[in-house]
């Protein structure tokens, strides 16, 4: 298995199975484009998307539904067809398409969740972006309780 550097892990080693490629960089960070994703069953449900090829890149979420068990996906063609996925996203398979939330988890004030624009990943294809919502339906810096994350336990 590949192995990769992690600032707060230090060398990982890592399935393929878990490696995703942004083809067009995560917004802020355009040259980023190969990222695993990364659990640690002590801070479940958080997730951690760490870049290839920058170790200090990491960055921390969650699926949509753990924030929002409500959660509406909205995401253009434009970004389905770089995704390779089909016209509606409703008609894919659950498995094969996930919705992750960047979260801002800092140390002297609550949590938020970026809910206005979430990573989404077609498993099939390994493909993957932050799909930046056309509306104003979801904020980009939703407050969270540590309750809603199970934050129970420090996870760095």
């Amino acid at each position: 298995m590949p192995n990769t550097d992690s600032k707060h892990f230090g060398e990982v080693e890592y399935s393929e199975a878990w490696a995703i490629d942004f083809p067009q960089g995560i917004p802020g960070f355009e040259g980023e484009t190969r990222f695993v994703v990364m659990e640690r069953e002590e801070c479940h449900p958080i997730l951690y998307l760490q870049s290839l090829a920058t170790p200090s890149l990491c960055f921390l979420m969650t699926p949509a539904v753990v924030i929002d068990p409500r959660y509406e996906i909205c995401v253009r063609a434009e970004d389905l067809r770089t995704l390779e996925l089909e016209d509606d996203l409703a008609l894919q398979a659950p498995e094969h398409v996930a919705c992750w939330i960047i979260l801002s988890i800092p140390e002297r004030e609550a949590p938020s969740a970026n809910l206005a624009a979430p990573i989404i990943v077609n498993w099939r294809s390994r493909r993957a972006l932050q799909a930046i919502r056309a509306d104003s339906r979801y904020s980009a810096r939703q407050l969270l309780g540590s309750a809603e994350l199970g934050l129970g336990v420090t996870c760095s």
